[in-house]
């Protein structure tokens, strides 16, 4: 059997998969030192598949659940101080102090590096929720003062911090602030009207003549683009599909070109004239083609046309030419050019031009047969990747998530 490079890689792939998977292994070999990582604070608790040689003859499989680290009193009470040294730094976000606070707070409730749990309260719920969301920015200038309640908890131990915060209104631009006055006068004029059937808008704000449009009817410009994208689109595509016609038309005509020229070296070799042989190719063909025996050939279709063309009047000569315009490809050109040379000056030699022509073109066919072969064979590299791709990943994330 041959061994070709599909298999090799294959073998190459599972060595590779295997040599890690046992590399993740022996990194978890514990026998020397008989001891468990133990998960950090607050990252809760741990198991282990185990393998316990001594309790019996062979090893004996066991799962151990190790539990996480915990803090004693003294660390909680650091930790604890730690964290509220450095609260600012984790909720402020964009805000410069507690007491200039004007966007909304990242009260964070669990810190990772620490372990250490923290549940929110606000006495302002109406102006700051527990989350640090804003409720209210309808606000004084010297803001609102709010105290904000910082429960710590890290396993049995606890402890309450509290925080004085003071809520400013929003800096706007006068962009903004321009805006929000016209909100204001409309939600005013909303209250006024609210026994009548429709909300009369404003027709004028600070010296400026005010028009209103339904946001939801702009926006209808994008339909324009999308219908010219879409013709670009589709003449692309259209385009695409004539190209790959022509490349399949071309690839067929190619395919037939040796069996063509085989037949008419042996019509012409019993006698035949170059048009007689030419009419026995079409009318086999059209016999095969009416019982069903082939599928339309763009090669003999063409052999039909130029059947046809002569039939109607057009000299031989002339219809061999276009015959080989038309197939728009070198080796046919050259045969049309060839079996008019020789029906000038007889078919004497022809017939050995015939057979040289039909050698290099099954060469040529060959090598179109091994380029689509290679083709093919690279299109189903992918495939194959993919599914190494799966293989190591089957292996290697248990083993990872194991160690972790």
């Amino acid at each position: 059997m041959k061994i070709g490079k599909k298999q090799i890689f294959c073998v190459c792939g599972g060595v590779v998969c295997f040599l890690l998977a046992q590399w993740v292994s022996g990194m978890e070999d514990i026998g020397k030192t008989g001891a468990l990582p133990r998960n950090s604070y607050g990252q809760g608790e741990t198991d282990y598949e185990l393998l316990v040689d001594g309790l019996f003859d062979g090893e004996e499989p066991i799962q151990v659940t190790v539990g996480e680290r915990r803090y004693r009193e003294d660390e909680a009470e650091a930790v604890f101080e730690n964290v509220m040294s450095t609260i600012g730094e984790r909720v402020l976000e964009g805000n410069a102090s507690f007491s200039e606070v004007r966007e909304d707070l990242n009260l964070v409730t669990w810190l990772s590096d620490e372990g250490v749990k923290i549940r929110w309260s606000s006495d302002e719920p109406d102006i700051m929720d527990s989350f640090g969301h804003i409720k209210d920015t309808a606000l004084p200038k010297d803001g609102v003062p709010v105290w904000l309640t910082a429960y710590l908890m890290a396993g049995e131990y606890s402890e309450k911090y509290e925080i004085p915060i003071r809520v400013l209104p929003p800096l706007l631009t006068e962009r903004e602030e321009t805006v929000a006055g016209l909100l204001k006068r409309i939600a005013f004029l909303d209250r006024m009207q609210q026994t009548k059937e429709e909300l009369w808008l404003p027709g004028e704000y600070g010296g400026n003549t005010l028009h209103y449009r339904d946001k939801s009817s702009s926006g209808n410009e994008i339909l324009l683009v999308l219908g010219v994208l879409m013709a670009v689109l589709c003449y692309a595509r259209d385009k695409m599909e004539v190209e790959e016609k022509k490349k399949r038309r071309s690839r067929e005509m190619m395919a037939d070109y040796s069996e063509i020229v085989f037949k008419l070296m042996v019509f012409i070799g019993a006698g035949m004239t170059v048009l007689n042989a030419w009419e026995r190719l079409v009318l086999d063909y059209q016999e095969r083609l009416k019982r069903g025996r082939v599928k339309p050939r763009a090669a003999y279709e063409e052999m039909g046309e130029t059947l046809h063309q002569i039939s109607c009047g057009v000299s031989e000569g002339q219809a061999l030419i276009s015959f080989g315009k038309r197939c728009q490809l070198q080796p046919y050109l050259k045969l049309s050019s060839l079996l008019e040379q020789n029906r000038k000056t007889g078919t004497k030699n022809l017939k050995n031009l015939l057979e040289a022509e039909m050698n290099h073109a099954w060469e040529q066919r060959k090598t179109m047969a091994r380029r689509l072969g290679e083709e093919a064979g690279t299109k189903l590299l992918v495939p194959l990747f993919l599914m190494l791709g799966i293989v190591m990943v089957i292996i290697m994330v248990p083993a990872m998530m194991s160690m972790t």
